[in-house]
């Protein structure tokens, strides 16, 4: 299933706080839900030549994996989310730009779905803040060189070697590593990690709330 918006821009206002299903719940909040149909050949798309991200949600409302492309600018916070349902990935190859913050919300902590980022020319120079499910940044240098906050029931995976020199690592649930990856401070719970470098084996071994040795949620 293919879908591409008609116009030139589509520009998703809301009020930058996340809600579940606000037509549900009678929030001001607005949305873009997808409804596609679980695809044996692969997962639906849909493309937008530029979505404005401006305070609205973009949720995936059905099983299935819904791959975004096209373009997403960032212009206030951006909220991405599963309203319920297991293994229900949000995949983004979209080029994505802006400055503003990129929040997402998976429906379970079964780390089963995930937002993957594949877009490995993206400017986008905003924070990442996984509230709940995994964040795999799948593209070289997709998720830039911003800081991110993993929550308590949420996740980290590069595919590639992360180099956030100036950037912070929030982390409250688990990073799955196996890269080199480089940032300019690591906060593990309310304790910040102290200055050096680490091999993943003496991560696992002396943090294993934070760094499993087995990954049970996988893509």
């Amino acid at each position: 299933l293919q879908a591409v918006f008609p116009g030139n821009v589509l520009t998703n206002d809301g009020t930058g706080v996340f809600f579940n299903n606000p037509a549900i719940t009678n929030s001001s909040q607005v949305e873009i839900r997808s409804k596609q149909g679980v695809s044996p050949s692969g997962p639906a798309t849909v493309t937008f030549p530029l979505l404005i991200m401006n305070g609205g949600q973009f949720d995936n409302g059905n099983p299935g994996v819904i791959d975004i492309q096209g373009q997403i600018e960032v212009v206030s916070n951006a909220i991405f989310y599963v309203d319920t349902g297991d293994g229900r990935p949000i995949q983004i190859d979209a080029h994505i730009t802006g400055a503003n913050n990129i929040e997402y919300h998976d429906s379970d902590a079964n780390m089963t779905g995930g937002l993957d980022i594949t877009c490995p020319t993206n400017t986008y120079t905003g924070t990442w803040n996984i509230v709940q499910g995994p964040l795999l940044g799948s593209g070289t240098n997709s998720l830039g060189t911003n800081s991110i906050t993993i929550g308590a029931t949420g996740s980290l995976e590069t595919l590639y070697d992360l180099h956030s020199s100036n950037a912070i690592l929030s982390l409250n649930g688990v990073f799955y590593l196996h890269q080199n990856d480089t940032f300019h401070s690591v906060i593990l719970g309310s304790s910040a990690l102290s200055a050096g470098t680490y091999t993943a084996a003496q991560l696992c071994s002396t943090y294993p709330r934070y760094f499993p040795t087995n990954w049970v949620g996988h893509y």
